[in-house]
């Protein structure tokens, strides 16, 4: 579904069975909403292209709220390229809210014991003709076969290469049977090593991420110390809701505007923000933006070298103004 050139009416494009594969044939570059079955689960998907300009991301947030309440769902998800519809990163989030192993791709499903020993006539075909098999005095070494019990059905020649396809290959002298024991192994091996390999660089990650954020505190603790002694102890601090940045979702935060400088908390009880907003100097407009947004108490910040802008909404029309006339003071 999309807006067909309009502001606030959802119009259906196409529909099919052909799953997500079809879904991303009819992508585009405008904002779309679409429903798609992946095996039990039901995916409501928004859609924006990164060419979507901030405003009307803004807007297709509240509306994707409104679609989610009319669609019954088990997942609902944003996106902004085709390759996050893939069948494969579908499953993988929806392995993540569900917990379910059927929404696994069915490649990923290890094979039992019974499947590795018949995949390995597949890989080395030389493995399964019948050559070896018709003519087993070939080999000077082998022990001269056991008699078989009177109640044991007898094999005939016939059968030979299919009973030898189905149990462990002999010990060959030949090179052939080398490589397909070498095979097998590095087939058995290769699992460890990718999970050694992946525990290396989760690791490598986690210490990137930690000392991203410890330098991100310590840089939110000096603006906080420096906004302390601008202020002069004039603050405003309140609950908003805001969105901009690198960010496309609205985040309800705790602000505390001290000095030049909006502080953002999770909540009023923490003691330190996750971002902050240098205003002194940067500001270039505080604007109404309930028409853009269709959001009521609702405003925008425009400031300099920040190509989109901040957008906040307030829980009342007294908190908006007072918000907007902080924020204008720091121009």
């Amino acid at each position: 579904m999309g807006y067909n050139d309009t502001r606030d009416t959802l119009s259906l494009y196409h529909q099919g069975t052909g799953g997500l594969d079809e879904l991303r044939q009819h992508l585009s570059d405008e904002v779309l909403y679409g429903f798609a079955r992946v095996d039990k689960y039901k995916v409501l998907i928004t859609y924006m292209n990164e060419q979507v300009s901030g405003v009307r991301r803004a807007r297709a947030l509240v509306h994707g709220r409104i679609v989610g309440g009319q669609f019954e769902h088990d997942l609902q998800i944003s996106a902004s390229s085709d390759g996050e519809l893939s069948e494969t990163a579908v499953r993988a989030r929806l392995r993540q809210v569900v917990g379910d192993s059927d929404a696994a791709p069915a490649a990923e499903t290890p094979a039992g014991p019974d499947d590795e020993e018949e995949e390995v006539p597949d890989e080395e075909p030389a493995a399964s003709t019948p050559e070896p098999a018709a003519e087993p005095a070939s080999a000077p070494a082998a022990p001269p076969p056991s008699n078989p019990p009177p109640s044991a059905p007898t094999t005939s020649a016939a059968d030979a290469p299919s009973a030898a396809a189905h149990r462990s290959p002999p010990v060959s002298n030949g090179s052939g049977g080398s490589a397909a024991h070498a095979r097998v192994a590095v087939t058995a091996v290769a699992p460890e090593v990718q999970e050694d390999r992946a525990k290396i660089e989760a690791e490598a990650r986690r210490r990137q991420m930690e000392e991203a954020e410890r330098l991100r505190r310590e840089q939110l603790q000096k603006k906080m110390l420096q906004a302390e002694k601008s202020a002069k102890g004039d603050q405003l601090s309140g609950y908003i809701t805001v969105q901009g940045g690198d960010c496309y979702f609205w985040k309800r935060r705790y602000f505390v505007l001290k000095g030049k400088t909006m502080f953002l908390y999770r909540d009023e009880a923490d003691k330190l923000p996750v971002s902050s907003l240098d205003m002194g100097g940067t500001i270039q407009s505080v604007v109404d933006a309930q028409e853009e947004v269709l959001i009521p108490n609702s405003f925008k910040v425009g400031l300099k070298g920040i190509a989109e802008p901040y957008y906040f909404y307030a829980d009342s029309k007294e908190q908006k103004d007072a918000a907007m006339h902080g924020i204008q003071k720091c121009a």
